[in-house]
């Protein structure tokens, strides 16, 4: 039907002008909020019953929307069950893991432990510091810049651990008004008094998280670990919540 067609018209418009064209922010701003409209025509078209199915009311259709999200909900809980993580699927909303992981992305989360190096630690467990090399930040328009960006991890007299690519990502509560944050971990550290707490940064950053201000992360606060990667779905949920505005740094990213 129509709202099926406008929606679907509007998504491949949206992701033509991100990926192909590299349009401004603020052309895919204005394309993101059509994209949104198109939704909500769609939600709309599915309420008001149509000459063909006049047999079937605004209140059948209620019916079958919220059988729906029951089902959508019991699915989620048993897919957190088997996932072991009460939040089996998040979507990226920022930059900071681009080339590896982009805005948009649905992702999938484990319970599991995340692969990374493991260090044990005595006495006060903020006692670390990072050794910074140089690094070159590629645009898509084929500009570069130079920049400083961290790139090994150091505990006292312990060996460098440096940032290393292959590490898992954890979903984590940054307990700010950041919300949750997809990162990458340096290292799981277990301090002398048996607390576990993670180390990490964003690939598209210069710095780890711990250098911007957020603590250590706690074991408890880590949701899980990304298992998949499922690009562009994410964006409905995006354009749902009304989050338009294209964030930092979605233009560019860090050189390997």
């Amino acid at each position: 039907n129509i709202a099926k067609l406008v929606f679907a018209l509007s998504f491949l418009v949206f992701l033509a002008a991100k990926y192909l064209f590299n349009f401004d922010p603020q052309i895919l701003s204005g394309i993101a909020i059509a994209v949104f409209l198109s939704i909500l025509l769609l939600a709309f078209e599915e309420f008001i019953p149509s000459a063909k199915t006049e047999h079937k009311t605004a209140k059948d259709n209620l019916v079958e929307t919220a059988g729906a999200v029951v089902a959508a909900v019991v699915l989620y809980a048993l897919l957190g069950f088997l996932l072991h993580t009460p939040t089996p699927i998040n979507v990226i909303t920022s930059c900071s893991m681009l080339p590896a992981y982009d805005r948009g992305d649905l992702i999938i989360l484990s319970g599991d432990e995340p692969r990374a190096p493991e260090i044990r630690v005595s006495g006060d467990s903020s006692t670390f510091s990072f050794e910074k090399t140089n690094c070159t930040r590629l645009y898509n328009d084929g500009r570069q810049s130079s920049d400083i960006c961290t790139s090994a991890l150091k505990f006292d007299s312990l060996p460098l651990i440096p940032v290393n690519k292959s590490n898992d990502l954890i979903v984590y509560d940054s307990q700010s008004s950041i919300g949750l944050i997809v990162h990458r971990v340096i290292a799981k550290v277990t301090a002398d008094d048996g607390k576990e707490f993670y180390i990490t940064k964003g690939d598209n950053n210069a710095a780890s998280d711990q250098e911007f201000g957020i603590p250590p992360i706690p074991k408890d606060k880590v949701n899980g670990k990304v298992i998949l990667r499922i690009p562009f779905i994410g964006y409905i949920k995006l354009f749902l919540f009304l989050q338009f505005q294209e964030p930092p740094y979605c233009d560019s990213h860090y050189k390997d």
